[in-house]
């Protein structure tokens, strides 16, 4: 992480939808909040957000980051989705639901990026059940060589919930993951690498919240972040002056 920038963090932020592809995100705009605090003030990311964009714009801002933009000075590359999900891994954007391979493929190609990490930070529900657990109102939501690398190298997904299940959201403070996830990153981003940032992130979800709603079938539920990682080394986020 020795590059002139630490490079862009764009949020897909997804709060309002067309009828009939989902019910508005209330409380998701502290996440947005969150995000600044955590990757802009202290991880020192240059962060761009989009809001409720339909599928066609979307993807034009995705063609924009993997295929137009030169990373060259950048450590890497993050970007997060904040929306409704489902099942096998779609999501909504405005008008339309997509996989989420929309987002993440695209970036194969990036020359720019080769080598360097594509961090891919996903918040949103992978499907209808609910985890009872075992034992507020919340809403479901270095060298200069030369080298060959495999394809797909070098990216790490983090999502909120493992597949299949809610993600929680509470209205008046955003979701669990999120909130979770930048707390532990403002905390110790100087000591821990991302990996075990995310670790205690899944901890820290786990362990210190549970929902509580009216209706039962969401009430006293817990959820449990998940990561997948093709790093090929530990990710510090060195100091940016």
């Amino acid at each position: 992480m020795n590059k002139k920038r630490r490079g862009r963090c764009v949020i897909f932020h997804h709060q309002e939808f067309n009828e009939g592809n989902g019910d508005y995100r209330e409380g998701s705009q502290y996440d947005v909040e969150k995000i600044y605090k955590a990757f802009e003030k202290e991880l020192r990311f240059e962060i761009t957000v989009y809001e409720n964009l339909k599928f066609f714009d979307l993807c034009e801002k995705i063609k924009e980051l993997s295929k137009e933009e030169d990373h060259s000075d950048a450590d890497c590359i993050c970007i997060f989705i904040l929306s409704h999900g489902g099942f096998n891994g779609t999501i909504h954007a405005r008008d339309v639901s997509y996989p989420f391979s929309v987002i993440w493929k695209p970036f194969l190609e990036c020359r720019t990026l080769v080598g360097k990490p594509k961090l891919f930070f996903v918040q949103a529900c992978r499907g209808r059940t609910t985890d009872q657990g075992n034992m507020g109102r919340h809403a479901t939501d270095s060298t200069d060589a030369m080298y060959t690398i495999p394809t797909h190298a070098d990216f790490l997904f983090g999502y909120s919930t493992v597949d299949d299940h809610y993600a929680f959201r509470d209205l008046k403070a955003g979701t669990w993951y999120i909130d979770s996830l930048c707390r532990v990153i403002r905390t110790h981003w100087r000591e821990y690498d991302l990996t075990k940032m995310l670790t205690e992130t899944s901890r820290t979800v786990a362990l210190y919240y549970t929902s509580s709603s009216n209706n039962p079938a969401l009430d006293k539920k817990k959820q449990i972040p998940t990561f997948t990682s093709t790093l090929t080394r530990q990710l510090y986020f060195t100091p940016k002056d």
